[in-house]
């Protein structure tokens, strides 16, 4: 996994530097600024496994959700300032996703797929309700969580787990705009 091409090396007994971290967090906020303001996603990467043909992830867990959250809550904490708008962007890689799914998915409780947080629609919640909290998205979301309550699936990437880790997020999106 660890390719000392790729990789900063770290420095064996070097004690915690903030401002050089920030700076190094502060670079990457922009280069992925810079990167969809050129291309309106970001590209997949070689290793993330099959590209598709559009040559952007989706999901939170890889792809334009995940990198748009990020790129969000970053921004919430002082690590940079959201030049573009990613509301289309997400909506365009949800309705992607979910067309994907549908017809990768022949599992015999298919429908226990559709709704998990990290690779299916749960997922695109977060950066939805991030960009916009209006009660649309928080209703949207609660509707998401429901359906997968008694989910079969006992596990993050698609099942009830990851759906009680967005009803936390829910909450308090919810407490903190009220």
């Amino acid at each position: 996994m660890f390719d000392q091409q790729r990789h900063t090396p770290l420095i064996p007994g070097a004690a915690w530097q903030a401002v050089s971290s920030r700076a190094f967090i502060e670079a990457y906020f922009a280069e992925a600024e810079t990167t969809f303001a050129a291309r309106g996603y970001w590209p997949a990467h070689e290793d993330d496994g099959a590209v598709p043909a559009a040559n952007c992830h989706h999901p939170l867990y890889l792809g334009l959700a995940g990198i748009c959250w990020a790129q969000l809550e970053l921004a919430a904490r002082g690590y940079g300032q959201v030049q573009n708008d990613y509301r289309d962007a997400v909506l365009n890689a949800r309705s992607m996703q979910q067309t994907e799914l549908h017809e990768q998915i022949t599992f015999e409780n298919k429908e226990d797929y559709q709704h998990g947080l990290l690779i299916a629609d749960l997922g695109f919640m977060a950066p939805l309700l991030r960009l916009d909290p209006a009660e649309k998205w928080q209703q949207e979301t609660l509707s998401i969580i429901s359906q997968n309550l008694e989910n079969s699936v006992l596990e993050l990437l698609w099942g009830s787990p990851g759906s009680m880790l967005m009803l936390c997020a829910l909450i308090t999106v919810s407490y903190t705009h009220l």
